[in-house]
Order: C-alpha cells, then sequence, then structure tokens
C-alpha cells in the first residue's frame, strides 16, 4: 500500500475539520485519543466529539491510550480500561498503547517489553487490534523491538525521512502540519499545527470487522524445505522479517522463505560433534561485512528487530573432521536460487541492495559432490538462466536510473554521507568513499551507480574519480567529436583546463550547438539537471549501449525545445534549464537557466524546479516571479511564493490544489502557460 496521510488528535485538538484535512491534503484516517492513566485512569474529554466527526467524515478510524504503568498486573487493567472506553465503537485502524513515559522508560528493555506485550495481548484477546505507539530512541534502546514487530508499531522520529534501522513498521509520526497553510514543523509549535503521520500497512483489510491479528508464521512458509541431501546433522535456523526465528531445518533443507519478498535477518546454526565452530561473515545492510569468529551452536550471525537485511554470506568450518566441506546456496530477491558455492565463498550479492531470502547449507564431498541440478529450482546445466529484471543496458536504463533520484540532497540522507557513496564503498570495502558528502565530491559515484545498475559494463567504472576512469580504460569511448552529443554520453568536464578533470554527467538533450542539458550527481550536493555549454567538455565518452529496437536512439534533438529559441516546452513536470531559460527571458532576468543562492530548507516548496542551486543572495528571477504575483520580494523561493504562483496560475485557467508545494502538477501548468503566450512579466 502506498504512504496514506493520518493524524492524530487528543482533547488538545478542538478545532479539527476532517472534511477540510481530506479535500486540501487527502486525509485518510485519523487516531483518535480515547485516554490514559496518568494521574488516574481517564477518559479523553473530547473523545466522543472527535469520533463523531471522524465517522461523519468517512475515515478510517483507530485510537490510542497514554500509559505510564510498569508491572504487567496494572498493564493488562489499563488495556481493560482502554477497552472499555472504545466499547462498541466502529474501528478499522489498530489500538494503540502510547509508550512514552520517562519513569516507565527506565524499568530496563526486558520488563518494559513485558509490559507492552501484557497490554498488548489482553487488547487481542477482547478483540481489539493492538499496536504500540512511542519514539525512536525508546524504541531502539528502552525495549525489544524483535518481540514488538508482531503487534502494529506506530513510531515517532520528526522529520523529512522516514526513521531508518527500526524494522519494518507499519506507521511513521513524521511531524506537525498547519493544514491551512500546508507548513510543517518538527518540533511542538502550538497554533493550528496538528500532528501527522503515513501509514504504509492496510490495516482496515487486516482487521476487516474481525478485529483480530494474523498469527505469526513460526514454520517455514514454503510447501516443502527440500530434501535432505546427506546426512550429517548440521542444523541451521532463520531470522525472517515478520516471522523472527522460524523452524530448525538441516543438511540442506531450506531455511527462510521463497516467494514472500521477506528477507532473511540473521541465522544460527547446531554443529554436529565433528565439527568445532565456524567462522562466518555476514554482509548486512547499512553495515556492510561483519566477522563472526569460532561460532559456536545458537551463536547468532547477523541482526534481529533492526530490520536490516542480510545480502550476502561466506561460511568455513573450524575443526572439521568429517573430509567434507560445505557447500550452501541463496535464494535473492528477484533472481531466484543461486548455484552452490563451495566452503568460504560469497553467496548472495553486494552493492545491489538485494536481500537473501532462504539458504540450503550441507556438507558435502568435494571431490564428489552431490548433483543437485533441475532440483527445486535449480536450473539444467544446459538451460538458459534467468536474465537479471529490469536491466537491459541501454542508454534509457541508464538515464532511468539517473532520473530516479533527481532532486536527491545528500544532506537529507538519514544515513551518513551520500547514497552513492556508500553503495561504492560496500562494492570496493573502501569505507572512506562513504563520506561525508560535504567532504567527498560524489559525481563519479552516481555516474558509476547508474551504469551499474543501468546494466552497462563499461571499462574504467565503477570509480570514484574521473581521472582513474580514464586511466582504467574509459578513453576508449571518447568520440573525435564532441559536438555529436548523444543522449547517454557520458559527459566529463575540466572546469579550468588543469592536468585533473573536475566532473561527470550524462547528457539527456536540447542540444543548441552551444551546449547541451544534463542529469548529474554533487551539484551543490544534490542530483540536478544542468545546461553546461562546450567549453568545459574535456571528453564526450559513448558507453556500448545495447541498441533500442534495433539502433541506438540518437542521444540529443536538435529542435529548439524552449521558446526563447523558437521551440516549444515539453510538458513534463520538470523545472529544468529550459523552462528557467524561458521564465528568464519573460522576465528579463539574467537567461542562465539555473534558480540560484535558495535555501536548501525550503526545497520541499519548489520541488519540481530542478535546476535550482543552494546557497544565499536569493534569485533576481524569483524576485520577479514574486513581484508578479503578489507575494513577499526576497528571492528566496518558499511556501508562500508557491501558494502565490499556484493562485495565479488557477487565474489563468489552470485547477491546481494551492498547496504551498510547487511539484512536478505546478510546473507542467507553468509549462502549458507558457507555451501559450499566458505568462507575462
Amino acid at each position: 500500500m502506498e504512504d496514506k496521510l493520518l493524524i492524530d488528535i487528543s482533547k488538545y485538538d478542538q478545532s479539527v475539520d476532517f472534511e477540510y484535512w481530506k479535500s486540501r491534503h487527502g486525509l485518510w484516517g485519523v487516531i483518535i485519543k480515547a485516554g490514559g492513566n496518568e494521574g488516574g485512569r481517564y477518559r479523553d474529554s473530547w473523545l466522543e466529539t472527535h469520533y463523531n466527526d471522524a465517522v461523519n467524515a468517512g475515515i478510517h478510524i483507530g485510537f490510542y491510550y497514554y500509559t505510564t504503568v510498569t508491572s504487567e498486573y496494572e498493564a493488562i487493567k489499563d488495556a481493560e480500561h482502554f477497552a472499555d472506553l472504545i466499547g462498541d465503537k466502529f474501528f478499522d485502524l489498530p489500538c494503540y498503547m502510547d509508550v512514552e513515559d520517562g519513569y516507565q522508560l527506565s524499568i530496563g528493555s526486558n520488563a518494559l517489553t513485558n509490559v507492552i506485550e501484557a497490554f498488548c495481548d489482553k487488547l487481542n484477546d477482547i478483540d481489539k487490534f493492538s499496536g504500540l505507539y512511542t519514539g525512536k530512541s525508546a524504541w531502539l534502546n528502552s525495549m525489544n523491538p524483535d518481540r514488538l514487530l508482531k503487534y502494529a508499531d506506530w513510531i515517532a522520529c520528526w522529520g523529512p525521512n522516514w526513521p531508518s534501522g527500526v524494522g519494518d513498521i507499519g506507521m511513521w509520526q513524521k511531524g506537525c502540519m498547519d493544514p491551512f497553510t500546508g507548513d510543517v514543523a518538527y518540533d511542538d509549535v502550538g497554533g493550528n499545527y496538528t500532528d501527522f503521520n503515513f501509514c504504509r500497512i492496510d490495516y482496515p483489510s487486516k482487521i476487516n470487522g474481525i478485529v483480530e491479528p494474523e498469527p505469526i508464521i513460526r514454520s517455514n512458509p514454503v510447501q516443502n524445505p527440500g530434501d535432505i541431501l546427506r546426512e550429517s546433522n548440521f542444523s541451521y535456523q532463520a531470522h525472517c522479517q515478520n516471522t523472527g526465528w522460524m523452524d530448525w531445518v538441516k543438511d540442506g533443507q531450506a531455511a527462510g522463505t521463497a516467494g514472500y519478498s521477506t528477507r532473511m535477518e540473521a541465522l544460527r546454526f547446531k554443529l554436529p560433534s565433528t565439527i568445532a565452530g565456524l567462522n562466518v561473515s555476514t554482509h548486512i545492510q547499512n553495515i556492510g561485512w561483519k566477522d563472526y569468529t569460532d561460532v559456536k551452536t545458537d551463536d547468532i550471525c547477523g541482526t534481529t528487530g533492526q530490520g536490516l537485511r542480510l545480502e550476502a554470506i561466506k561460511i568455513v568450518t573450524t575443526g572439521n573432521t568429517t573430509g567434507l566441506k560445505l557447500r550452501y546456496q541463496g535464494h535473492i530477491e528477484s533472481y531466484g536460487w543461486t548455484e552452490p558455492v563451495g566452503e568460504g565463498e560469497i553467496c548472495g550479492t553486494t552493492g545491489r541492495g538485494k536481500r537473501l531470502e532462504a539458504i540450503r547449507i550441507w556438507l558435502d564431498d568435494p571431490n564428489n559432490p552431490v548433483d543437485i541440478t533441475g532440483w527445486n529450482g535449480i536450473p539444467e546445466k544446459d538451460s538458459e538462466p534467468e536474465p537479471i529484471p529490469n536491466v537491459t543496458g541501454r542508454a534509457e536504463d541508464v538515464i532511468a536510473v539517473a532520473y530516479k533520484y533527481l532532486g536527491y540532497y545528500a544532506p537529507d540522507d538519514p544515513e551518513p554521507g551520500s547514497l552513492f557513496g556508500r553503495w561504492l564503498a560496500e562494492l570496493t570495502g573502501e569505507d572512506w568513499l562513504a563520506g561525508p558528502s560535504n567532504e567527498i565530491f560524489w559525481c563519479c559515484m552516481f555516474a558509476s551507480y547508474c551504469l551499474y545498475f543501468g546494466g552497462v559494463e563499461m571499462d574504467g567504472f565503477p570509480t570514484q574519480n574521473t581521472d582513474i576512469a580514464l586511466n582504467g580504460g574509459a578513453r576508449k569511448y571518447a568520440i573525435d567529436d564532441i559536438y555529436d552529443v548523444q543522449y547517454g554520453d557520458v559527459i566529463i568536464f575540466n572546469w579550468n583546463w588543469d592536468n585533473a578533470t573536475d566532473h561527470i554527467g550524462f547528457a539527456t538533450g536540447s542540444f543548441d550547438g552551444y551546449g547541451f542539458t544534463t542529469i548529474e550527481g554533487n551539484v551543490g550536493n544534490a542530483v540536478q539537471e544542468k545546461y553546461r555549454q562546450m567549453g568545459n567538455v574535456a571528453y564526450v565518452l559513448r558507453p556500448d549501449y545495447i541498441p533500442y529496437d534495433g539502433r541506438i536512439i540518437p542521444s540529443v534533438d536538435t529542435t529548439p525545445k524552449n521558446n526563447r529559441d523558437g521551440g516549444k516546452l515539453d510538458v513534463d513536470g520538470i523545472g529544468g534549464w529550459n523552462t528557467i531559460i524561458d521564465l528568464q527571458h519573460i522576465f528579463g532576468t539574467t537567461e542562465d537557466g539555473i534558480i540560484s543562492g535558495q535555501d536548501p530548507d525550503s526545497k520541499d516548496y519548489h520541488w519540481g524546479m530542478s535546476n535550482v542551486e543552494y546557497g544565499s543572495g536569493g534569485s533576481e528571477l524569483v524576485k520577479a516571479i514574486q513581484r508578479k504575483v503578489g507575494s513577499g520580494v526576497d528571492g528566496y523561493w518558499g511556501p508562500d511564493t508557491s501558494r502565490k504562483f499556484q493562485t495565479y496560475l488557477n487565474s489563468l485557467g489552470y485547477t491546481l490544489e494551492v498547496d504551498g508545494y510547487f511539484g512536478r502538477e505546478s510546473v507542467k501548468a507553468l509549462q502549458d502557460a507558457i507555451n501559450k503566450g499566458l505568462i507575462t512579466k
């Protein structure tokens, strides 16, 4: 389910207009405070009013209850009181235990987890679909998440990005919003602001009038774990997403899941007496390779309760007197079962973001291995392997990867460094490549990432440096005439024409004899579209792309793509160089195709404009727009400028939502209005 907007309210939110929230912001549901127990058990004084208004608005409804209890007995009593407050009221979202009291969080993770389980299990027993609300820090540090993922979990982590490292939670409290202005805050600011959340689990379908949680699967959800390949009593157990520790299997049987899109997170083993121990290396999401030496029976390799996928594994036996060696194979997301590998070899992938979903491990004779050809999904030796999905090696595929990240801004990344630096660091084992993003240039890492995931092999890549790429063989792709730029070409720049090249990007179109548009990484620490003139182009590299329908599509179109040059804008919702050039031409400001000097904290309010440089000083173009639409004239494009611009476009005949976020639909209306000559100075 795509993320759905909810608000949570109590007696402190007395003027909530659900119909306005629905029409303006697409409100999907509400979590209403039913009561609590601080200072004695009570009913929230606005419970009935909020509930009746929500029913009349036809939105999804859930409830929450603030607790301070520290014993399992009192938790059960609180759950019963909560259920009494709800009574026979309709709900199709969970009933949450609100855990955030300071003393409560200090009693120890095991004790607090016991209290939460007592409360939630009691709710489930009396037909109230239970959940837990708490903050990210409390979730990770004051309780045991791996025991609580069986409930509907709602985590508060105020900020722009879905909280990382918390596991597969169902709902995230992002911050608070003023519904009338659309302004968002990440601290309590009072006034009209109301807490808002995003839900990504279809709880109404789960509850569906039965109000009963799904049972937790503790056995392997596969039809058959597979045959025992060679009896040796080597056993192993997988910890998987949503299911926890699953059944023990042994000697080549499948541990984990296949076909359920569920990640494996950890493994543990039971060793026969003929093996003293194991040395295990696991490649873990966001962590990379982690070594476990002298692993004994029941030692855990991997993580639990952190929502991190296992991506690859290597296993070596120690003190092995069997005369046999381990073989193992994994089931990988979107690829299926791999070919078996031998002891100490890598099973899985690194740098591709793919989860291991299942594994088979067995002891085998290296001189006479068990033939598993054709067994349980392993292809016959003479059959063609399945192609890697969605990777075809065309120019279009590489550029599609690049545009997936248009607007990515590394300082907003919830993980340290940049996404592309972390990827290359994992791929190469060079941790320093991850960043911080403001200390290492990641434009070449972005280009390497796009080529890699676009399915294009190119000598010299992947790398972090354009000169390393050129010296590694990339020069062989250079074309003689740099003015023959085509779509998908890799462009290497030299700003001051010294002995070191400086930057890299992909050509995307609009070649006008003087320059062309690109998409590049690390432009103001972001992925942006640019217009680049030929004067700084050092190399134009043309990879060995696979033809599209038997031909390479000309990589640029020489037809003018803006009104200034006699053409028309593509109404594509991307406010890039051509769109900005037209605006600058109309308003008589410097024509460079860039909105400069903008506040990075306001980028969400003009996110449809992709050719923006962040810093200070503002923009003369933005000042001209502000004068035209009647907002404050400071050169900085924020929510008020967006709202006034949207209102202005609506006065020209468009039907935009005036929400202060100038996104793709607003840009499309702007482009259409420019093409029709409706925008004037």
